[in-house]
Order: C-alpha cells, then structure tokens, then sequence
C-alpha cells in the first residue's frame, strides 16, 4: 500500500526539490502540492491524503495552526522548518 502524501511550502523550489525526492520513494505517492495554508485545507478535504508534510512558516494558516482547522478525521501532520529570517520568526517560538 503506498502512503500518499500531500506537500506544502510557500516556496515553488522547495516542493520541487522535495518532491522529487518523495517520488524516488517507490512507496510514496505525491498526490499534490500546497502553497497556503488554507489551500492545504481545502485539499486535504478534496484528496484525502494519508500524511500531510508542511513548513511551520506558511502564509495563510501556518503548519501549527492547518491541523487544528483540518477536519477531525483528517490525516496527520508532520511540519519542518525552513529557515528564519528576521521577519519571520515562527520557527523560533516555544
């Protein structure tokens, strides 16, 4: 059974580079790509991943606050963290 996952980053070249990576996975099946938070939302309603992989830093609603919106029934969550800069300091929170 492949584990179908869907990606998130606000940043094209970091889904990309990631993505890339997943599908090398013969388990894995990318079935999609966010650049928002609330586009996460709506396609974890619409695909119905098994695991979703989102940044922390996202626009819109960030990877600490997408699972909470998500359906209660919805897949689980794992998040990164890209890089900070000093605006954007999320990564940093306790």
């Amino acid at each position: 059974m492949k584990l179908n996952v869907l990606l998130a980053d606000d940043h094209a070249l970091v889904r990309a580079g990631i993505r890339m990576l997943l599908e090398a996975m013969p388990e894995v099946n990318v079935l999609g790509e966010a650049a928002d938070g609330a586009a996460v939302i709506a396609m974890v309603e619409q695909l119905q991943p098994n695991l979703v992989l989102m940044d922390i830093a996202m626009p819109g609603l960030n990877g600490l606050e997408a699972p909470h919106a998500s359906p209660s029934s919805g897949p689980p969550f794992a998040c990164w963290c890209s890089p900070c800069t000093k605006t954007n300091n999320t990564c940093a929170r306790p």
